[in-house]
């Protein structure tokens, strides 16, 4: 009998080798619970820690784990959109893999998908950075949600419905953000749930300085491209 897949979660991985069987074991506990088929696609984005070996690993212990493994870095966002895009579930749950937020409000985001809404974001309360990188987050998010829609506390956890993700295929943008794409996609159809989101209790962010401004830059341009596509119908006919 083959079981079909109610959730699929998505882990962009870049260099965290130290939490990767933390976050399975913690989505195991949560999920083990309920009654759903679920697979784990973590994204290994050419990490250059022992990330890799720690994924193969775990897939000789657990049958529903999923590797794409990148060959070169191409950065969080286009990594997440490509693990969306393999996989296979009624639900598609995407969420970093630095253990900041917590495996324990998935159910209640796919709980909180009903419609008329298509998407579910967690928006995280707490405090969760350094005062620098929360002001910097405020600045940037509060900007992005005057131009996008999308909440400022929202982030990279979320779980989408699958019929969106034939929509985000056709929604192709040179500049990635798929956060940014989806509010722009499906205005006033997004849901939000509070979250509390932990300090990061590893090693530091790869995500500051210029790394963390070309970021920035990049969901700006991605909102730009989205309007623009949409304004002259180029998508979701």
């Amino acid at each position: 009998m083959i079981n079909i897949i109610d959730v699929s979660i998505i882990i962009p991985v870049y260099n965290n080798s130290e939490t990767i069987s933390i976050i399975n074991s913690q989505i195991n506990n949560e999920l083990s619970r309920s009654h759903l088929f679920y697979e784990i696609i973590f994204v290994n984005d050419a990490s250059t820690d022992k990330s890799l070996d720690e994924i193969t690993a775990l897939q000789t212990k657990f049958h529903n784990i999923k590797l794409i493994n990148n060959e070169h870095n191409i950065g969080q966002q286009r990594s997440l959109l490509e693990g969306i895009f393999q996989s296979c579930g009624k639900y598609c749950v995407v969420m970093d893999a630095d253990l900041q937020d917590s495996p324990k409000y998935i159910l209640p985001l796919i709980e909180a998908l009903k419609p008329p809404f298509e998407a579910v974001f967690a928006i995280r309360q707490g405090f969760y950075e350094s005062m620098m990188r929360m002001l910097s987050s405020y600045i940037f998010k509060s900007f992005t949600q005057a131009l996008s829609g999308l909440h400022r506390k929202a982030g990279t956890f979320f779980v989408i419905k699958s019929n969106l993700i034939s929509e985000l295929d056709r929604f192709r943008c040179r500049w990635v953000y798929v956060t940014f794409m989806i509010a722009c996609l499906i205005p006033g159809k997004i849901q939000y749930i509070k979250v509390v989101r932990k300090m990061r209790n590893s090693k530091k962010s790869g995500y500051y300085g210029l790394k963390r401004i070309k970021a920035s830059l990049m969901g700006i341009a991605c909102i730009i491209e989205c309007r623009y596509k949409i304004a002259f119908d180029l998508v979701r006919k």
